[in-house]
């Protein structure tokens, strides 16, 4: 049964209909009401807000993209959230310890090169390069947004890289540190948002729609419980169903749902230092089964593949600031798209596997695997992508609709600036080029997309 919050007046109408209460839909109404605060706006969805892939963030944020278009949206959100970090007294609980890219290659100065060239380092700042730690700002130790560098300082050798970070294995012989990033609290940025988009301009609708009719005069909304909203613009947030909701008016995304999972628990061993930085282990590896494990796994056609080779991009970070106890750990290795569920079908082994693969980097997460904690939290979501790893931001195909997802991996960061570009869109302000593209619109153009498939990288981890 669909039921309402905070309906005005009984009122059967709006200005305009967000499908889906993550924290994408949830940006999209606040920076749309900053910008009209008459409009009248409902945030509809079957769930409770930030409860399905928004729970499952990695809540993390970084300013560094392979393309200038990702790394400019990016940016602005970053400096939005700075803004509420600023407003607030960090109530989001905002650090900048920044992403360390680890790696066991043989030339570190080749590695810096590569870099130089997937990422821009413009807007994002200089790539500056260290044989020793010498000219190497290290974190301040509180890690808040203010007090961060930028840029990319690349420490080549394994001696530098276990002089900066001791925590990290002897045979990482190179590591970018990203340092405009770090993470932040999603929860509180959406709670924030929330309670400060009020009645009568604002309710949320809590029902899953059945039925959209567009008409020269907006849209019908159906929910089921035949409780229907009329409105004249309709932005679909709708994450892994965004799809679905874009089919109810007869439009196709390019659109695929992967899932991926996550594990938290309390370091009891203290194997990550409180102010160590986000780490991503970027190379490829076999998982350090024993042989016992391995037979199984070899045994059985549906295990076999946990004996493979898996691509690199393990994450662990410490999770709730100096003060707290808890790291995360993840590895986006599925490609493997599905169709989403309420609630994503999760591995059993992955807290071993991801324990085993991130102790690769920081060897003191090794008794872990024998000896996992007692109370690990294994949660999962889904990445909503295209194929190149860009976003649909603008237009949806009929006149009032937009759209705004397929932000894999990548919804907390952008969420604020998706939210400002979308209220754009629908107040029918100019957006510039590079921002359309990061709508529909860049499909029709043939040498674009084919130069965005051709890149090494999309910026997934």
């Amino acid at each position: 049964m669909a039921s309402t919050e905070s309906e005005p007046n009984g009122s059967s109408s709006v200005d305009t209909i967000i499908v889906g209460a993550g924290i994408v839909g949830i940006a999209c109404a606040w920076y749309l009401a900053q910008r009209r605060p008459h409009l009248r706006i409902a945030l509809v969805d079957p769930l409770p807000p930030m409860s399905l892939t928004s729970a499952a963030s990695g809540e993390n944020y970084r300013s560094i993209w392979p393309r200038e278009e990702i790394g400019a949206l990016t940016r602005r959100s970053i400096e939005l959230m700075e803004d509420v970090a600023r407003e607030t007294d960090n109530r989001i609980n905002m650090t900048r310890r920044g992403y360390l890219y680890v790696s066991r290659c043989e030339d570190p100065k080749a590695f810096a090169s590569d870099l130089s060239m997937q990422y821009p380092h413009g807007e994002s700042g200089d790539i500056r390069v260290h044989e020793n730690i010498a000219g190497y700002q290290a974190n301040e130790t509180n890690g808040l947004w203010d007090t961060g560098h930028d840029g990319i300082d690349v420490l080549c050798g394994s001696a530098a890289v276990r002089e900066a970070f001791p925590h990290l294995d002897e045979s990482i012989n190179a590591a970018a540190h990203a340092r405009r990033a770090g993470d932040i609290s999603s929860q509180q940025l959406g709670q924030y948002f929330l309670e400060r988009l009020k009645a009568p301009n604002f309710r949320r609708v809590t029902g899953r729609v059945v039925e959209i009719t567009a008409g020269s005069g907006g849209f019908k909304v159906d929910l089921e419980g035949d409780l229907s909203i009329r409105c004249d613009h309709l932005i679909n947030t709708a994450g892994p169903e965004s799809v679905s909701v874009a089919a109810l008016l007869d439009q196709d995304l390019p659109l695929k749902c992967v899932a991926q999972q996550k594990i938290a628990f309390v370091d009891r061993l203290k194997a990550v230092p409180r102010d160590a930085p986000f780490v991503i282990d970027l190379d490829a590896h076999h998982v350090d089964w024993p042989t016992r494990v391995l037979d199984e796994l070899a045994s059985d056609a549906d295990s076999r593949w946990l004996i493979e080779e898996f691509a690199g991009g393990i994450h662990c970070r410490p999770d709730g600031g100096l003060a707290g106890d808890r790291i995360k750990l993840g590895w986006a290795f599925n490609q493997t798209p599905t169709e989403p569920q309420p609630t994503p079908a999760l591995l059993d082994l992955f807290p071993e596997l991801v324990i085993r693969g991130a102790a690769r980097a920081n060897p003191a997460l090794a008794p872990y695997i024998e000896h996992l904690p007692a109370h690990v939290t294994h949660y999962g979501g889904y990445y909503t992508k295209t194929d190149e790893n860009w976003p649909l931001i603008g237009p949806l195909g009929v006149e009032g609709a937009f759209v705004a997802t397929g932000l894999s991996g990548y919804g907390t960061m952008a969420a604020c600036a998706t939210g400002e570009l979308i209220a754009a869109w629908v107040c029918g302000d100019s957006i510039s080029a590079s921002m359309r593209r990061l709508g529909l619109e860049r499909y029709e153009d043939t040498d674009f997309m084919a130069e965005l498939k051709s890149q090494a990288s999309s910026g997934e981890l």
